[in-house]
């Protein structure tokens, strides 16, 4: 949430482009073979331990060996692409570290399945909170030090690996014994069986999110990656919140062709509103809202609205749209707030039946 983002911001600040470049790049890195940590099996598993919740501990115990065999082919995998790509001894040794970190979190993560099937998903978001917390401090703490470059690579698999064990302190908590988990080869070949189409998918995806910060650090160094890392998510949501609020002006007008929104419904958009007025009114919401902490940033963010805004004169038109444009920016950033742009894990699509992820 906010917390994360602020922490983010802070300590991008005070690594700079090319310390955070290099936190981004083994991050990404990392992440890119996710689909091996995962196998595609989420949704699986929740339904079999919905549809037969006797066999939770051989569920469990199934998907915690496959997950720790699929993270040690990541982990070998992540290495080797770093002697491929030819990366810094620093690189290597931070790729080890997160994968540590994120090898624990998924050794654990069917824990998550097991919740979500008793609809008690609030457990697994306490954990993973208490996670960001506890990881957020050290951060703030290692800012506060002057520590270097590394340290802060071990608070962010510390997250990830503190996100594990609080999974399993509370599957304790609630009844469950880790030491009744088995493996079993028969259903480990039923799942894979199923589920390989959604691990040729996952891969593809990892791919697409992933590869242009592995190629911006292959070409152009740590430095731009960090730019580009510190950059891409805001300007992602000033575009965003900018179509949403233009969107929503102009989908009120009869005979124009309705476009989908993208992540702001157009319900209350005002149909006399000024789509230039709600244009610069929410990148401005968004812009001040990422920067609140940092008053030279809101003073010159308020200072071009107020010019952009008095070139399109005065009126209830520009007023409309001026609050109109507000409203989508401040939702976008509302929206955004979880969207795994820190280091946590990816979000999962909620839903009201049994079973089924709850946030």
């Amino acid at each position: 949430g906010l917390l994360a983002v602020t922490v983010t911001a802070a300590v991008a600040r005070h690594l700079g482009p090319a310390g955070f470049g290099v936190l981004s790049f083994a991050l990404s890195l990392v992440l890119l073979f996710g689909t091996f940590w995962t196998l595609g099996l989420s949704g699986l598993i929740v339904r079999e331990l919905v549809r037969e919740p006797g066999r939770g501990a051989e569920l469990i115990g199934t998907v915690t060996g496959l997950r720790l065999i699929g993270g040690v082919v990541a982990v070998v995998a992540a290495l080797a692409l770093t002697v491929v790509l030819g990366t810094d001894a620093q690189t290597r040794q931070a790729v080890a570290i997160l994968a540590v970190g994120v090898l624990t979190l998924y050794a654990f993560d069917g824990i998550d399945f097991w919740l979500q099937a008793q609809v008690r998903s609030r457990n697994a978001v306490i954990a993973r909170s208490v996670a960001l917390v506890v990881a957020s401090a050290i951060n703030v703490g290692l800012i506060v030090v002057d520590a270097p470059l590394m340290a802060f690579v071990v608070a962010a698999a510390l997250e990830y690996a503190l996100a594990g064990v609080g999974l399993l302190f509370v599957y304790v908590r609630l009844g469950g014994q880790p030491r009744a988990w088995t493996f079993s080869t028969t259903l480990t070949r039923r799942l894979l069986t199923v589920s390989w189409p959604l691990i040729l998918s996952g891969i593809a995806n990892a791919i697409n999110l992933r590869v242009d910060q592995l190629m911006l650090g292959t070409m152009k160094g740590h430095e731009a990656v960090g730019t580009y890392a510190a950059a891409a998510r805001l300007y992602a949501m000033v575009n965003v919140a900018m179509y949403d609020a233009v969107n929503g002006i102009e989908s009120r007008h009869k005979g124009k062709d309705n476009r989908a929104s993208a992540l702001v419904s157009a319900s209350g958009a005002p149909s006399d509103g000024d789509i230039y007025a709600a244009a610069v009114s929410a990148a401005h919401a968004v812009l001040v809202g990422e920067f609140s902490s940092d008053a030279a940033i809101v003073a010159a963010c308020d200072a071009q609205k107020q010019s952009d805004l008095a070139a399109l004169g005065d009126g209830n038109k520009v007023a409309k749209g001026d609050l109109w444009g507000a409203s989508v920016g401040n939702q976008v950033r509302a929206l955004r707030q979880n969207d795994g742009s820190s280091p946590t894990e990816p979000p999962q699509p909620a839903g009201t039946g049994p079973g089924q992820f709850r946030g």
